[in-house]
Protein backbone atom coordinates (compact mmCIF):
# COMPACT_ATOMS: atom_id res chain seq x y z
CA UNK A 1 0.00 0.00 0.00
CA UNK A 2 1.45 3.54 -1.09
CA UNK A 3 1.57 5.70 2.06
CA UNK A 4 2.68 9.02 2.85
CA UNK A 5 3.65 10.62 6.60
CA UNK A 6 2.13 13.72 7.13
CA UNK A 7 3.27 15.56 10.27
CA UNK A 8 1.47 15.57 13.74
CA UNK A 9 -0.69 13.03 11.80
CA UNK A 10 1.00 9.54 10.53
CA UNK A 11 0.84 7.68 8.10
CA UNK A 12 -1.81 8.18 5.60
CA UNK A 13 -2.40 5.96 2.71
CA UNK A 14 -2.40 7.46 -0.74
CA UNK A 15 -5.81 6.74 -1.92
CA UNK A 16 -7.38 8.36 1.52
CA UNK A 17 -5.17 11.89 0.79
CA UNK A 18 -6.52 11.95 -2.83
CA UNK A 19 -10.28 11.22 -1.13
CA UNK A 20 -9.75 14.42 1.20
CA UNK A 21 -7.86 16.50 -1.28
CA UNK A 22 -10.58 15.53 -3.87
CA UNK A 23 -13.21 17.55 -1.62
CA UNK A 24 -11.41 21.12 -1.01
CA UNK A 25 -12.11 24.18 -3.15
CA UNK A 26 -9.02 25.04 -5.50
CA UNK A 27 -8.08 27.84 -3.67
CA UNK A 28 -7.26 25.73 -0.65
CA UNK A 29 -5.38 23.25 -3.02
CA UNK A 30 -2.84 25.39 -5.11
CA UNK A 31 -2.02 26.51 -1.18
CA UNK A 32 -1.29 22.92 -0.46
CA UNK A 33 1.26 22.17 -3.13
CA UNK A 34 3.68 24.13 -0.94
CA UNK A 35 3.16 21.30 1.24
CA UNK A 36 5.44 18.53 -0.41
CA UNK A 37 7.01 17.64 -3.71
CA UNK A 38 4.54 14.54 -3.95
CA UNK A 39 1.33 16.76 -2.96
CA UNK A 40 2.39 19.59 -5.84
CA UNK A 41 2.82 16.43 -8.18
CA UNK A 42 -0.80 15.14 -7.43
CA UNK A 43 -2.49 18.37 -7.91
CA UNK A 44 -0.68 19.80 -10.23
CA UNK A 45 -0.68 16.74 -12.80
CA UNK A 46 -2.44 13.79 -11.44
CA UNK A 47 -5.34 12.95 -13.97
CA UNK A 48 -7.11 10.71 -11.53
CA UNK A 49 -7.37 13.55 -8.80
CA UNK A 50 -8.45 16.11 -11.22
CA UNK A 51 -10.95 14.33 -13.08
CA UNK A 52 -12.03 12.70 -8.76
CA UNK A 53 -11.92 16.83 -8.43
CA UNK A 54 -13.97 18.00 -11.22
CA UNK A 55 -16.77 15.26 -10.55
CA UNK A 56 -17.09 16.18 -6.82
CA UNK A 57 -17.28 20.11 -7.48
CA UNK A 58 -20.45 19.19 -9.44
CA UNK A 59 -22.44 18.36 -6.39
CA UNK A 60 -21.29 21.96 -5.05
CA UNK A 61 -21.80 24.48 -7.60
CA UNK A 62 -21.38 27.84 -7.17
CA UNK A 63 -22.75 30.93 -8.38
CA UNK A 64 -20.83 33.54 -9.96
CA UNK A 65 -22.16 37.41 -9.45
CA UNK A 66 -20.56 40.10 -11.86
CA UNK A 67 -21.08 43.98 -11.21
CA UNK A 68 -19.96 46.11 -13.97
CA UNK A 69 -19.38 50.19 -13.16
CA UNK A 70 -18.35 52.30 -15.85
CA UNK A 71 -16.75 56.03 -16.68
CA UNK A 72 -15.31 58.03 -18.81
CA UNK A 73 -11.44 57.88 -19.35
CA UNK A 74 -11.07 61.68 -20.80
CA UNK A 75 -7.53 60.74 -21.53
CA UNK A 76 -8.40 58.14 -23.41
CA UNK A 77 -11.99 59.66 -24.75
CA UNK A 78 -13.18 56.71 -24.23
CA UNK A 79 -15.85 54.32 -21.37
CA UNK A 80 -14.10 52.08 -19.38
CA UNK A 81 -15.37 49.42 -16.99
CA UNK A 82 -14.20 47.72 -13.42
CA UNK A 83 -15.86 44.53 -13.42
CA UNK A 84 -16.34 43.17 -9.57
CA UNK A 85 -16.70 39.09 -9.39
CA UNK A 86 -17.90 37.40 -6.13
CA UNK A 87 -18.37 33.98 -5.99
CA UNK A 88 -21.45 32.56 -3.38
CA UNK A 89 -21.69 29.38 -2.38
CA UNK A 90 -24.90 28.10 -2.93
CA UNK A 91 -25.52 25.94 -0.04
CA UNK A 92 -24.36 28.26 3.06
CA UNK A 93 -25.13 31.32 1.12
CA UNK A 94 -21.95 32.92 1.84
CA UNK A 95 -19.89 35.36 -0.18
CA UNK A 96 -16.46 34.81 -1.34
CA UNK A 97 -13.34 34.98 -3.29
CA UNK A 98 -14.74 38.46 -4.10
CA UNK A 99 -11.72 40.29 -7.11
CA UNK A 100 -11.97 42.80 -9.93
CA UNK A 101 -10.87 43.25 -13.61
CA UNK A 102 -10.11 46.11 -15.33
CA UNK A 103 -11.54 46.57 -19.18
CA UNK A 104 -10.53 49.07 -21.45
CA UNK A 105 -14.57 49.12 -22.90
CA UNK A 106 -18.02 49.04 -21.82
CA UNK A 107 -21.03 47.19 -22.10
CA UNK A 108 -19.87 44.00 -20.63
CA UNK A 109 -21.94 41.02 -19.52
CA UNK A 110 -21.04 37.76 -18.56
CA UNK A 111 -22.07 34.22 -19.88
CA UNK A 112 -20.57 31.19 -17.98
CA UNK A 113 -19.50 27.30 -19.05
CA UNK A 114 -19.02 24.82 -16.92
CA UNK A 115 -15.83 25.84 -15.08
CA UNK A 116 -15.08 28.76 -17.27
CA UNK A 117 -16.71 31.84 -17.19
CA UNK A 118 -16.80 34.74 -20.74
CA UNK A 119 -16.92 38.70 -20.54
CA UNK A 120 -18.31 39.89 -23.46
CA UNK A 121 -18.02 44.04 -24.20
CA UNK A 122 -18.65 46.32 -26.89
CA UNK A 123 -15.27 45.51 -28.61
CA UNK A 124 -13.63 42.80 -26.58
CA UNK A 125 -13.46 39.64 -24.99
CA UNK A 126 -12.01 37.94 -21.87
CA UNK A 127 -12.25 34.82 -20.57
CA UNK A 128 -12.24 33.93 -16.59
CA UNK A 129 -11.42 31.17 -14.39
CA UNK A 130 -12.95 32.21 -11.43
CA UNK A 131 -11.30 29.36 -9.30
CA UNK A 132 -7.88 30.65 -10.33
CA UNK A 133 -8.25 33.97 -11.37
CA UNK A 134 -6.50 33.58 -14.87
CA UNK A 135 -8.64 36.23 -16.93
CA UNK A 136 -7.03 36.70 -20.68
CA UNK A 137 -8.52 38.63 -23.20
CA UNK A 138 -9.09 36.77 -26.50
CA UNK A 139 -7.53 38.16 -30.21
CA UNK A 140 -9.82 40.59 -31.65
CA UNK A 141 -12.73 39.51 -33.99
CA UNK A 142 -12.15 41.30 -37.16
CA UNK A 143 -14.52 42.66 -39.45
CA UNK A 144 -17.95 42.59 -37.09
CA UNK A 145 -20.21 45.14 -35.44
CA UNK A 146 -20.03 44.03 -31.91
CA UNK A 147 -23.57 43.81 -30.34
CA UNK A 148 -23.29 39.96 -30.35
CA UNK A 149 -25.53 37.24 -29.02
CA UNK A 150 -22.92 34.69 -27.76
CA UNK A 151 -22.76 31.08 -27.03
CA UNK A 152 -20.02 29.28 -24.61
CA UNK A 153 -19.69 25.11 -24.55
CA UNK A 154 -17.61 22.74 -23.95
CA UNK A 155 -16.63 19.71 -25.91
CA UNK A 156 -15.77 16.83 -23.69
CA UNK A 157 -14.20 14.39 -26.47
CA UNK A 158 -11.86 17.60 -27.42
CA UNK A 159 -11.33 18.81 -23.81
CA UNK A 160 -11.87 22.16 -25.12
CA UNK A 161 -14.04 25.04 -25.08
CA UNK A 162 -15.71 26.67 -27.89
CA UNK A 163 -17.14 30.30 -27.83
CA UNK A 164 -19.67 31.08 -30.73
CA UNK A 165 -20.41 34.58 -31.80
CA UNK A 166 -23.64 35.33 -33.66
CA UNK A 167 -23.73 38.72 -35.33
CA UNK A 168 -25.49 40.30 -38.12
CA UNK A 169 -23.23 40.74 -40.89
CA UNK A 170 -24.18 43.95 -42.77
CA UNK A 171 -25.10 47.67 -40.93
CA UNK A 172 -25.75 50.78 -42.04
CA UNK A 173 -25.06 54.06 -40.18
CA UNK A 174 -27.96 56.19 -39.22
CA UNK A 175 -27.31 59.79 -38.09
CA UNK A 176 -30.28 59.62 -35.54
CA UNK A 177 -30.36 55.54 -34.62
CA UNK A 178 -27.01 54.81 -35.37
CA UNK A 179 -25.72 51.11 -36.90
CA UNK A 180 -29.22 49.88 -38.32
CA UNK A 181 -28.98 45.81 -40.06
CA UNK A 182 -29.62 45.71 -44.02
CA UNK A 183 -30.23 42.47 -44.36
CA UNK A 184 -31.47 39.27 -42.25
CA UNK A 185 -28.05 37.45 -42.61
CA UNK A 186 -26.63 36.27 -39.29
CA UNK A 187 -22.96 34.84 -39.42
CA UNK A 188 -20.79 32.98 -36.72
CA UNK A 189 -17.41 32.62 -35.98
CA UNK A 190 -16.03 30.60 -33.40
CA UNK A 191 -12.81 30.69 -30.95
CA UNK A 192 -11.48 27.05 -29.60
CA UNK A 193 -9.79 27.31 -26.47
CA UNK A 194 -7.96 24.10 -25.86
CA UNK A 195 -7.85 23.31 -21.44
CA UNK A 196 -4.18 24.56 -20.49
CA UNK A 197 -3.86 27.18 -23.69
CA UNK A 198 -2.26 29.01 -24.56
CA UNK A 199 -5.09 31.31 -26.06
CA UNK A 200 -2.91 33.04 -27.95
CA UNK A 201 -2.31 31.22 -30.28
CA UNK A 202 -5.67 30.38 -30.94
CA UNK A 203 -7.71 32.14 -33.95
CA UNK A 204 -11.48 33.26 -35.01
CA UNK A 205 -13.27 31.00 -38.01
CA UNK A 206 -16.17 31.89 -39.84
CA UNK A 207 -18.21 28.68 -39.84
CA UNK A 208 -21.62 30.34 -42.07
CA UNK A 209 -24.74 31.76 -42.08
CA UNK A 210 -27.35 30.66 -39.61
CA UNK A 211 -30.69 28.88 -40.77
CA UNK A 212 -32.67 32.30 -39.41
CA UNK A 213 -31.90 35.08 -36.71
CA UNK A 214 -32.05 34.38 -33.46
CA UNK A 215 -33.03 36.90 -30.51
CA UNK A 216 -31.09 39.06 -28.73
CA UNK A 217 -29.96 36.05 -25.59
CA UNK A 218 -27.33 34.19 -25.03
CA UNK A 219 -27.34 30.92 -25.76
CA UNK A 220 -27.39 27.79 -23.74
CA UNK A 221 -24.63 24.52 -23.81
CA UNK A 222 -26.29 21.35 -22.98
CA UNK A 223 -23.40 18.20 -23.94
CA UNK A 224 -21.41 19.48 -26.84
CA UNK A 225 -24.64 21.40 -28.34
CA UNK A 226 -25.44 25.12 -27.95
CA UNK A 227 -29.48 26.45 -28.34
CA UNK A 228 -30.72 29.88 -29.01
CA UNK A 229 -34.49 30.88 -29.03
CA UNK A 230 -34.96 31.67 -32.89
CA UNK A 231 -36.93 34.96 -34.03
CA UNK A 232 -38.19 32.62 -36.69
CA UNK A 233 -42.42 33.16 -37.05
CA UNK A 234 -44.39 34.99 -35.15
CA UNK A 235 -44.12 35.96 -31.05
CA UNK A 236 -46.78 33.72 -30.57
CA UNK A 237 -45.13 31.12 -27.98
CA UNK A 238 -46.69 28.34 -30.16
CA UNK A 239 -44.89 29.17 -33.08
CA UNK A 240 -41.15 29.41 -30.87
CA UNK A 241 -38.67 27.53 -32.46
CA UNK A 242 -34.84 26.33 -31.10
CA UNK A 243 -31.62 27.26 -33.32
CA UNK A 244 -28.86 24.94 -32.21
CA UNK A 245 -25.05 24.11 -33.19
CA UNK A 246 -23.53 21.38 -32.71
CA UNK A 247 -20.19 21.72 -31.62
CA UNK A 248 -18.58 18.50 -32.74
CA UNK A 249 -19.15 19.44 -36.38
CA UNK A 250 -20.02 22.68 -36.31
CA UNK A 251 -23.25 22.19 -37.75
CA UNK A 252 -26.77 24.30 -36.88
CA UNK A 253 -30.20 23.01 -36.69
CA UNK A 254 -33.31 23.99 -35.76
CA UNK A 255 -36.15 22.12 -33.20
CA UNK A 256 -39.73 22.88 -32.68
CA UNK A 257 -40.00 24.33 -28.29
CA UNK A 258 -42.77 22.39 -26.24
CA UNK A 259 -46.27 22.68 -27.03
CA UNK A 260 -48.48 21.26 -24.52
CA UNK A 261 -51.22 23.50 -22.96
CA UNK A 262 -49.79 26.79 -24.04
CA UNK A 263 -51.84 29.48 -25.36
CA UNK A 264 -50.77 32.23 -26.94
CA UNK A 265 -50.97 34.90 -23.40
CA UNK A 266 -47.93 32.72 -22.70
CA UNK A 267 -44.43 34.30 -22.80
CA UNK A 268 -40.62 32.06 -23.26
CA UNK A 269 -38.97 32.95 -20.76
CA UNK A 270 -35.46 31.63 -21.75
CA UNK A 271 -33.28 28.12 -21.83
CA UNK A 272 -31.33 26.79 -19.32
CA UNK A 273 -29.38 23.54 -18.63
CA UNK A 274 -31.23 21.40 -15.95
CA UNK A 275 -29.40 18.36 -14.99
CA UNK A 276 -28.32 17.57 -18.02
CA UNK A 277 -30.76 18.26 -20.46
CA UNK A 278 -31.73 21.30 -22.29
CA UNK A 279 -34.44 22.97 -19.84
CA UNK A 280 -37.39 25.26 -21.51
CA UNK A 281 -38.80 28.06 -19.06
CA UNK A 282 -42.58 29.91 -20.30
CA UNK A 283 -44.47 32.17 -18.33
CA UNK A 284 -48.18 31.28 -18.37
CA UNK A 285 -49.41 34.81 -17.42
CA UNK A 286 -53.17 33.77 -16.60
CA UNK A 287 -51.90 32.24 -13.48
CA UNK A 288 -48.67 33.38 -12.19
CA UNK A 289 -46.64 30.16 -12.83
CA UNK A 290 -43.49 29.15 -14.75
CA UNK A 291 -43.78 25.83 -16.85
CA UNK A 292 -40.09 23.82 -16.93
CA UNK A 293 -39.86 21.41 -19.75
CA UNK A 294 -36.78 19.31 -20.67
CA UNK A 295 -35.68 18.12 -23.76
CA UNK A 296 -35.36 14.21 -23.38
CA UNK A 297 -34.27 13.31 -26.54
CA UNK A 298 -32.44 15.84 -28.65
CA UNK A 299 -32.84 13.58 -31.86
CA UNK A 300 -36.41 13.15 -32.05
CA UNK A 301 -37.18 16.46 -30.19
CA UNK A 302 -39.37 15.03 -26.88
CA UNK A 303 -39.83 17.16 -24.75
CA UNK A 304 -41.36 16.43 -21.13
CA UNK A 305 -42.96 18.88 -18.14
CA UNK A 306 -40.42 18.39 -15.60
CA UNK A 307 -42.59 20.88 -13.19
CA UNK A 308 -44.76 23.85 -12.52
CA UNK A 309 -43.63 26.86 -10.50
CA UNK A 310 -46.16 29.26 -8.37
CA UNK A 311 -44.54 32.12 -8.50
CA UNK A 312 -47.54 34.64 -6.47
CA UNK A 313 -46.28 36.76 -5.03
CA UNK A 314 -42.75 36.31 -6.85
CA UNK A 315 -41.56 39.42 -9.66
CA UNK A 316 -42.72 37.96 -12.77
CA UNK A 317 -39.36 38.74 -14.44
CA UNK A 318 -37.20 36.08 -13.71
CA UNK A 319 -34.04 33.80 -14.64
CA UNK A 320 -33.82 29.82 -14.51
CA UNK A 321 -30.10 29.54 -13.75
CA UNK A 322 -29.80 25.73 -12.84
CA UNK A 323 -30.24 22.69 -10.66
CA UNK A 324 -28.57 22.22 -7.13
CA UNK A 325 -28.60 18.80 -6.37
CA UNK A 326 -29.20 17.72 -2.46
CA UNK A 327 -29.11 14.10 -2.76
CA UNK A 328 -29.43 11.17 -5.21
CA UNK A 329 -33.38 11.57 -5.67
CA UNK A 330 -34.07 15.12 -4.58
CA UNK A 331 -32.91 18.39 -6.53
CA UNK A 332 -33.66 22.53 -5.78
CA UNK A 333 -33.51 24.87 -9.18
CA UNK A 334 -32.14 27.95 -8.62
CA UNK A 335 -34.83 30.81 -9.93
CA UNK A 336 -33.23 34.37 -9.85
CA UNK A 337 -35.77 37.30 -9.46
CA UNK A 338 -34.58 40.24 -11.56
CA UNK A 339 -37.10 42.65 -10.63
CA UNK A 340 -36.50 42.21 -7.04
CA UNK A 341 -32.97 41.56 -6.67
CA UNK A 342 -33.52 38.08 -4.76
CA UNK A 343 -32.72 34.52 -5.20
CA UNK A 344 -35.15 31.45 -4.74
CA UNK A 345 -34.75 28.06 -4.32
CA UNK A 346 -38.02 25.70 -5.64
CA UNK A 347 -37.79 21.98 -4.04
CA UNK A 348 -38.84 19.84 -6.90
CA UNK A 349 -39.87 17.29 -4.20
CA UNK A 350 -42.00 19.22 -2.09
CA UNK A 351 -42.79 21.91 -4.48
CA UNK A 352 -41.73 24.27 -2.15
CA UNK A 353 -40.19 28.06 -3.57
CA UNK A 354 -39.07 29.99 -0.70
CA UNK A 355 -36.33 33.08 -1.10
CA UNK A 356 -32.77 32.36 0.34
CA UNK A 357 -30.84 35.01 -0.79
CA UNK A 358 -30.93 38.89 -1.34
CA UNK A 359 -28.56 39.78 -3.45
CA UNK A 360 -28.56 43.84 -3.18
CA UNK A 361 -27.30 44.38 -6.62
CA UNK A 362 -26.89 48.00 -7.80
CA UNK A 363 -26.67 48.88 -11.69
CA UNK A 364 -25.82 46.25 -14.63
CA UNK A 365 -24.82 42.39 -13.30
CA UNK A 366 -24.89 38.67 -14.51
CA UNK A 367 -25.46 35.81 -12.08
CA UNK A 368 -24.79 32.61 -13.52
CA UNK A 369 -23.98 29.11 -12.18
CA UNK A 370 -20.34 27.25 -12.85
CA UNK A 371 -18.32 24.79 -11.14
CA UNK A 372 -14.60 24.71 -8.99
CA UNK A 373 -12.03 23.64 -11.39
CA UNK A 374 -8.30 23.64 -12.36
CA UNK A 375 -9.07 24.26 -15.75
CA UNK A 376 -6.03 26.12 -17.06
CA UNK A 377 -6.09 28.59 -19.48
CA UNK A 378 -2.05 28.83 -20.41
CA UNK A 379 -1.20 32.30 -18.36
CA UNK A 380 -0.18 32.93 -14.67
CA UNK A 381 -1.98 36.46 -15.00
CA UNK A 382 -4.02 36.89 -12.46
CA UNK A 383 -6.76 39.42 -11.28
CA UNK A 384 -6.39 42.15 -9.04
CA UNK A 385 -7.79 41.06 -5.51
CA UNK A 386 -10.56 43.94 -4.04
CA UNK A 387 -10.40 45.33 -0.49
CA UNK A 388 -12.82 42.61 0.39
CA UNK A 389 -10.22 39.90 -0.24
CA UNK A 390 -7.12 41.39 1.66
Amino acid sequence: MDVEEIEGIGFLPRDLIIDILSRLPVKVLHRFKFVSKRWRSLISFDPHFKNLHCIRSKGSPKLLLTRYDYMYNFDAMRFESTVHFTVIDVFDKSFYNHFTAHVPDAGCFTISCCNLACLISYKTIHVCNPSTQEFVKLPDLQGRTFDPVVGFGYLAPANAYKLAILAVRGYIFDDEYGEIPYDNDMGCDIFTIPEGGPISSGYWRDIGDLPCLVEKRNGVSVDGVIYWMACEGSNDALDKKIVCLDLSNEEFGIICCPHGDLDPSSRVMGLAELKGFLGFAIYMSDISSLDIWMLKDHTSHIWVKECRIDLFPVNAYTEILGFIPLNDCNAEMLVWSLGESLLYYYNIKNEKLSAVKELNVQGPASLCLYFDSFVSLGTILRLRRSLLDA
